[in-house]
């Protein structure tokens, strides 16, 4: 029998396992941050267009290349199992090569390639630090956090410090994406 949200504690952890069972009576956006649930309220509506326009020109751009699979928010990453975390980039991308080995029809086990986020005003500075770090030591080889308000991409990789690129700054990955690049202004269509 499949879990309920109002039967688990808040003062309870539970497993990847116990998470995935979980049967939300409505259209909550949950994670799994260190054996807790975290519940997401709705983004505000330039959030939602920012994601949909990205993952619109990501997955063009690897649907045409045959680079691998663009996936938008609700999908799941077990990043951990211990401690337990399981979270759901607002855009990801697998590549070809990890896609061999991925069973879509579960949440799927480490972290994506590159794992994109659309800043919200609910978003807080610590918990967006966390999200970043648990992707990367997950094994991201990427993560943009894009700023809609501000009209702004931070990368962020393996090592020393993020790039912080501008609406006129050219935004690239060469290694997981070979070919791609845009203007960051091109990411936010409700902006310009």
């Amino acid at each position: 029998m499949p879990l309920t949200i109002k039967t688990v504690a808040v003062s309870t952890t539970i497993s990847v396992e116990d998470f995935e069972r979980l049967s939300p009576s409505d259209d909550r956006r949950l994670e799994l941050v260190n054996g807790r649930i975290v519940e997401s309220s709705f983004p505000p509506p330039i959030h939602n267009l920012v994601a949909m326009h990205v993952v619109r020109l990501l997955g063009a751009f690897v649907d045409l290349h045959r680079l691998g699979l663009v996936l938008p928010a609700r999908t799941g990453y077990i990043l951990s199992r211990q401690p337990a975390t399981v979270r759901g980039p607002d855009i990801s991308f697998l590549s070809a090569r990890r896609l061999a080995s991925v069973d879509l029809h579960h949440n799927i086990e480490g972290a994506p390639d590159l794992a994109v986020e659309v800043l919200s005003p609910s978003d807080t500075i610590a918990a967006m630090r966390t999200k970043l770090e648990q992707y990367l030591a997950a094994g991201a080889t990427a993560v943009w956090v894009l700023h809609p308000k501000a009209r702004e991409a931070q990368v962020f990789e393996p090592g020393p410090r993020p790039r912080l690129l501008i609406a006129e700054d050219t935004l690239a990955c060469q290694e997981l994406l070979p070919g791609f690049s845009l203007r960051v202004a091109e990411l936010f269509p409700a902006a310009r």
